[in-house]
C-alpha cells in the first residue's frame, strides 16, 4: 500500500476516533446541566462513555499502526490533537448549538502551526 493511501485511511480512522472521543466526553452535556458524580444515576453515563471510548480506540490504534513508520510518535500526537480539536468544535458547533469562540480557533490555528513546524 502506498503512503498516501496509507495517509488517507489514517485520517479517516483518526478523524472517526476523535470523533467518538467527543462523543464520550460531552454528549451528556446536551441533555443534563449537573451530574451528581456521586450517584448510582451516574453509571449509565459511564457506560455509555466506556462504549465511546471503546470505538475511540477501535478506530485510533489501527490508524496508528498504519503509519507509524511514515511519522515519529508526536506527530501522530499532534495530528491527535488536530483532529480532536476539529471535532470538538464540530461536537459544540452542531451538537450542543454552541457558538465557536475565538480562543477555540486560536489554539486550533496553534496546534496546527506546531504540527507544520514538526514535520
Amino acid at each position: 500500500m502506498n503512503n498516501v493511501v496509507k495517509f488517507f485511511i489514517f485520517v479517516i480512522l483518526i478523524f472517526m476516533s476523535s470523533m467518538a472521543y467527543s462523543f464520550a466526553n460531552f454528549s451528556e452535556a446536551k441533555h443534563k446541566n449537573t451530574i451528581d458524580i456521586l450517584s448510582l444515576d451516574f453509571l449509565p453515563i459511564v457506560a455509555i462513555s466506556l462504549g465511546y471510548a471503546f470505538f475511540e480506540y477501535l478506530f485510533k490504534i489501527p490508524g496508528y499502526y498504519l503509519v507509524r513508520d511514515l511519522f515519529t510518535p508526536i506527530e501522530l500526537q499532534m495530528f491527535w490533537l488536530l483532529f480532536t480539536s476539529i471535532s470538538v468544535i464540530l461536537f459544540q458547533t452542531v451538537f450542543l448549538k454552541k457558538e465557536m469562540q475565538f480562543h477555540s480557533c486560536v489554539s486550533f490555528s496553534l496546534i496546527l502551526l506546531i504540527l507544520i513546524i514538526d514535520m
